[in-house]
């Protein structure tokens, strides 16, 4: 999947409010490859929305996606306030902003308009992730995104016209990250 349109998902109904905001809260963390960042059955307290690099989760040992620029990782984690479903490995050298859950909350419970455009953009997110999946199961093989978008028509024009905002926002998150000092 690209990461326009991996961002578009997450970033297309936030505000440019919404952008500066996670960018003011979330910490860059520079992650080497070989990272495990999230295991299988263990709690998490925190978003990672990536910048950069290639991630795989895994279950049970199998891995069963991969998570690259403009995805955010504990999405499942966070709605359903259990531990993680899965293990996520760093495959290559990578940047993210690490967002902590109660931070997230707080503003969910006292700003309904963020709350209303971020639990949106999670909802974009994981249908477009599970949209993805779908296709993959029925074809039998790793079937990207880009190829199904072309054969099934998938994306439809308020999307696109969304495009260039949700790429403007990761984006800028992509910089503001750049400009962060290292751990």
């Amino acid at each position: 999947m690209g990461v326009l349109r991996r961002a578009l998902y997450f970033f297309s109904p936030l505000s440019d409010q919404d952008t500066d905001w996670l960018i003011g809260i979330g910490e860059k963390e520079v992650i080497q490859a070989g990272t495990v960042l999230v295991r299988e059955g263990a709690p998490v307290d925190h978003f990672y929305v990536t910048t950069s690099g290639v991630f795989s989760a895994s279950r049970r040992h199998v891995r069963i996606y991969t998570i690259g620029p403009g995805e955010v990782m504990g999405s499942l984690a966070f709605l359903e306030s259990r531990p993680s479903a899965t293990t996520i490995v760093a495959d290559t050298d990578a940047t993210a902003i690490h967002v902590p859950f109660s931070i997230v909350r707080t503003k969910l419970a006292v700003d309904r308009a963020f709350a209303a455009r971020f639990y949106h953009a999670l909802a974009l997110m994981l249908a477009g992730h599970f949209s993805t999946r779908i296709i993959e199961a029925a074809c039998g093989e790793a079937h990207g995104f880009e190829d199904s978008t072309e054969e099934f028509g998938e994306i439809t024009d308020d999307r696109l016209d969304s495009a260039a905002l949700a790429a403007a926002r990761f984006e800028k998150l992509r910089r503001a990250d750049m400009l962060r000092e290292g751990p």
